[in-house]
């Protein structure tokens, strides 16, 4: 949480919402440059060690154990979205179907051919993770898109909530394992990212039932459909 209490102080209060198995425990604080919080509350993402961080405003005189830590920024990989439909109004029109649309890579249409485009999304910690999405323009054949999420925190894999993991979902209590089906799997977390230098040819690079959306001259229209997330 960044604190704007004293806007002539080149550092600022960050409190730090850290991950424990089965739950999101607020125990820290440190100072951050204030050339960083700019950035940082634009997009909502920040990462430490690699892990992405929960953060929030705080206003003058409040409280931070009032503070709500309900939401989380992360960039999620969008895979196998078809050459039709990558355009800027298609992935914000994903986005908002993912969560909350932040803003698009800007790397996501450069180059001729790559596996997958990159959005920054919100992500509200009491709904489970979206895995997949079916678009379509009108007249052809229905498409399925899958998300992978980068330096995503422990997520329940039967639940898809990322406050705790499957060792610790109740429904482990009261449900016997082998009717426990698991929607969410370890696929949905994408590798590290590794930057490497472009050798040869430089234009080379790279970068379930739910809800779907029709695209008619450039326009998204959402249609309805079977909801697995």
């Amino acid at each position: 949480m960044a604190s704007s209490s004293n806007p002539s102080n080149p550092l600022y209060n960050i409190v730090l919402d850290d991950e424990i198995e089965g739950g999101l425990a607020l125990n820290s604080s440190f100072l951050v440059d204030a050339t960083d919080t700019g950035s940082i509350m634009e997009t909502c993402l920040w990462y430490f060690n690699k892990k992405a961080l929960i953060i929030s405003c705080m206003k003058e005189g409040s409280n931070p154990q009032c503070i709500a830590m309900n939401t989380l920024g992360l960039w999620v990989q969008i895979h196998d979205l078809q050459t039709g439909f990558m355009t800027s109004t298609v992935l914000k029109v994903v986005g908002d179907y993912i969560s909350v649309f932040v803003e698009s890579c800007p790397n996501n249409f450069m180059g001729i051919w790559r596996d997958y485009t990159r959005v920054i999304v919100t992500v509200d910690l009491s709904k489970p993770l979206k895995r997949r999405m079916q678009l379509r323009k009108l007249g052809e054949e229905w498409i399925w898109i899958t998300f992978k999420y980068e330096n995503v925190p422990t997520f329940c894999f039967i639940y898809g909530l990322l406050k705790h993991s499957e060792k610790y979902c109740a429904k482990l209590f009261d449900t016997p394992t082998n009717e426990i089906t698991k929607l969410y799997c370890e696929w949905m977390r994408a590798p590290l990212r590794r930057r490497t230098k472009l050798l040869g040819a430089q234009w080379m690079r790279t970068g379930f039932k739910g809800g779907g959306a029709n695209f008619v001259g450039g326009q998204a229209t959402l249609v309805g459909g079977s909801n697995c997330g």
